[in-house]
């Protein structure tokens, strides 16, 4: 895949980041006004994108809602990964866990 130039980053590469950056503002508002509440409208404003433009990144309102589960759960995952190394004992593992990712 050709990189953009200048960037060091190939379009796949760019591609990810801007979808990431999606994920974590829809994240946001969801956060703010729930999933039911919040519109790929919403997203797109906060991004100061068109709707339209989303879509060259995400299939769906529902396509954003799993993301942000999937990325929930893979820093849960860190954070259990990380409290297993570092407690001491079952109940430090759990408090630890527990911190890092709340």
């Amino acid at each position: 895949m050709k990189k953009w130039i200048g960037s060091g980053l190939s379009a796949d590469e760019q591609k990810e980041i801007k979808r990431k950056l999606i994920v974590r503002n829809a994240a946001s508002l969801y956060n703010q006004r729930g999933a039911q509440g919040t519109t790929l409208d919403d997203v797109a404003a906060k991004l100061s994108v068109s709707k339209t433009a989303l879509y060259r990144y995400v299939k769906n309102k529902n396509d954003i809602i799993m993301a942000c589960h999937l990325e929930a759960i893979n820093i849960a995952f860190a954070a259990a990964d990380q409290a297993a190394r570092e407690g001491k004992n079952g109940w430090e593992k759990i408090y630890l866990a527990l911190r890092l990712h709340l």
